[in-house]
């Protein structure tokens, strides 16, 4: 692919790579609750030589162990414990204010530098969107930038995968970006799967 031509649904770094973690994902989840399953029934009926009884107590045990993991996700849900923070690491860090004001660059500019965020699953026109509104805002001599999350993956966020960690870490990246390109005037529109509602909203 040209690098001067707009990736959507076409490149294998946020689309079939995604399909694919899931695809795998969902995949291993089936074939352990198989083997889990199996292995129950066979030391029931090692144990007690009754088939029916293994038979019966494999699929109980099936069920019961998916209700008490949905319990279990959900609690820990709530549980601010572990989870990544965003306040920064570092405790000697200050900010710097520039000398040029973000009033005196919309007085300059004549707008005011705003983020636009697509959202949408992979395919869904994300990209295209961005770019043809890049293109608009060009042509009415306006300065923007597009944030696509596969061209993102290419660079600052490379070193992420997809699980919903380093999803999140994506999307905060990504919107730091967009801030940073605000504060100097320039329009960011982004692109990304973002598909959790904490994450869009931050």
């Amino acid at each position: 692919m040209d690098k001067g031509q707009p990736m959507d649904k076409g490149s294998p770094v946020d689309s079939a790579a995604a399909k694919e973690g899931q695809r795998r994902s969902v995949a291993k989840a089936i074939t352990w609750r198989i083997v889990a399953t199996s292995t129950t029934m066979a030391i029931v009926f090692g144990f007690t030589g009754k088939l029916l009884l293994a038979g019966g107590i494999g699929p109980v045990e099936s069920l019961s162990k998916i209700l008490f993991y949905y319990t279990h996700e959900r609690l820990w849900s709530r549980s601010s414990f572990g989870k990544v923070s965003d306040a920064p690491r570092s405790r000697h860090v200050v900010a710097h204010a520039g000398t040029i004001s973000e009033k005196e660059r919309e007085a300059e500019d004549g707008s005011r530098a705003v983020t636009v965020w697509f959202t949408g699953l992979s395919g869904s026109g994300k990209t295209t969107l961005a770019y043809a509104l890049e293109r608009r805002l060009f042509d009415q001599d306006l300065r923007s930038i597009v944030l696509d999350g596969e061209n993102m993956r290419l660079g600052l966020c490379r070193d992420l995968g997809f699980d919903p960690i380093e999803r999140a870490e994506n999307v905060r990246r990504t919107a730091e970006v967009a801030r940073i390109a605000n504060s100097h005037g320039i329009l960011a529109i982004c692109g990304l799967i973002s598909p959790f509602r904490d994450d869009r909203r931050r």
